[in-house]
This record gives C-alpha cells, sequence and structure tokens, in this order.
C-alpha cells in the first residue's frame, strides 16, 4: 500500500519558518528531544543558535509516514564549534523539535 507523501517544503520557506520560529519563541521540544538535549550536554543556546544561523541538510530529511509529515534537517556549527543536527518538524504555529544529534564525536 502506497503511501501518499506531501511535498517537501522549498528551503527558502523552511528556513524563513525556522529563523521566524527562533525570533519569535514559536518552536517546543518533544519529549525526546528533550532527553537528548540532557544526555548530549546540549544547552538551549547552541539550540537557539542553530535555529538562526544553520542549514538545511536536505539528504537527511526524513517522511514519518505515522504522523504523515516530513522531519527535517538542520545543521549548523555552535560558537563553540560543535557540529549539531537538528530534526524537527512545523506544527501548530511553529516547530516541533524532535532531537538533536551532536556530530562532533
Amino acid at each position: 500500500m502506497a503511501t501518499n507523501r506531501p511535498a517537501k517544503m522549498p528551503d527558502a520557506m523552511l528556513l524563513k519558518l525556522i529563523r521566524e520560529a527562533e525570533r519569535t519563541g514559536a518552536y517546543r521540544f518533544v519529549a525526546h528531544a528533550a532527553q537528548r538535549l540532557e544526555e548530549r550536554s546540549i544547552s538551549l543556546i547552541e539550540i537557539q543558535h542553530i535555529l538562526r544561523h544553520g542549514y538545511r541538510e536536505a539528504r537527511k530529511d526524513e517522511f514519518k509516514a505515522e504522523h504523515k509529515t516530513w522531519n527535517y534537517a538542520l545543521r549548523g556549527r555552535t560558537l563553540d564549534s560543535r557540529e549539531l543536527r537538528l530534526a524537527l518538524t512545523p506544527g501548530g504555529p511553529g516547530l516541533f523539535i524532535i532531537t538533536a544529534i551532536d556530530l562532533t564525536n
């Protein structure tokens, strides 16, 4: 049975949504993300920096059939040179941050 996938959001539109969500605080962490931030010692300031300055890593975007939505990958380097990837999805009037991965190690 084929799953009807919605089209992926274009880069410019996605980045505009991400930057606006960061600017206005219209983003939320799902429980999994909050747990990973703690486990990986990733701070809110680092997340905000990636939301402000990160770039889309489209090859890491992933369709979640159970939610019928795309999780988008945003990647960037923190001020102390940690390389992070965030998985996020548009939801409500902003974003849900699904997880954060430290790519430095």
